[in-house]
């Protein structure tokens, strides 16, 4: 497996830790390489079933992926969650349980991105503002963008109200909100967790 196939997937495990630690009413789940996490929106592509490896038993996570999210009905239960399965670690087992547990296959729609080189900042527009992430009020216009752009990718736009300020305001995440005009227009962040950019 590519090296940083590897090193990106650790990464958003990292992140998935991070973020649940810090959102209200999140859950997580980690044994043996496998990790369920669980946010309190029932949206299931924040509730995922993982794992670090590729061993044969993958209709184990999914069986324990159903236990643990329940059926949506009672405390903390999503009802659906999303299986993450790497193609470049051919996991085809984990993909195999998963269409064998009725589960519906999305294939090469969220792909990994690596960048080999420094990217120039480009400029900003002259009716523009790049502001930082350092408040409660940032914070807010942050998820506020993230809640009116998403739905055009099938997000609903209720989706960010569940995530805190804290979340953007730690020391391992850099987040920064484009305005146009003295309104958010854009916004963007990186967490740099297991020595890569999330």
């Amino acid at each position: 497996m590519d090296e940083r196939a590897s090193l990106a997937h650790s990464n958003l495990l990292a992140f998935n830790r991070l973020s649940t630690s810090l959102t209200p009413g999140g859950r997580i789940d980690e044994r043996d390489g496998e990790q369920l996490v669980s946010t309190p929106h029932q949206f299931p592509f924040v509730n995922m079933a993982l794992r670090e490896h590729d061993r044969t038993d993958a209709e184990a996570l999914i069986a324990r992926a159903r236990e643990f999210f329940g059926s949506g009905d009672g405390p903390g239960g999503s009802g659906g969650f999303t299986v993450c399965a790497r193609a470049e670690a051919q996991d085809a087992g984990l993909e195999r349980a998963a269409e064998a547990a009725g589960l519906n296959l999305v294939l090469d729609r969220y792909p990994a991105m690596v960048c080999e080189r420094r990217v120039e900042a480009p400029a900003v527009a002259a009716d523009a503002e790049l502001r930082e992430v350092s408040d409660d009020a940032g914070a807010a216009d942050y998820w506020r963008v993230c809640g009116e752009a998403y739905p055009s990718l099938g997000f609903p736009a209720d989706l960010f109200e569940v995530f805190p300020a804290e979340l953007l305001l730690c020391d391992e995440v850099s987040a920064c909100v484009a305005y146009r005009d003295g309104a958010p227009a854009a916004c963007a962040l990186v967490a740099v967790l297991e020595e890569v950019g999330f």
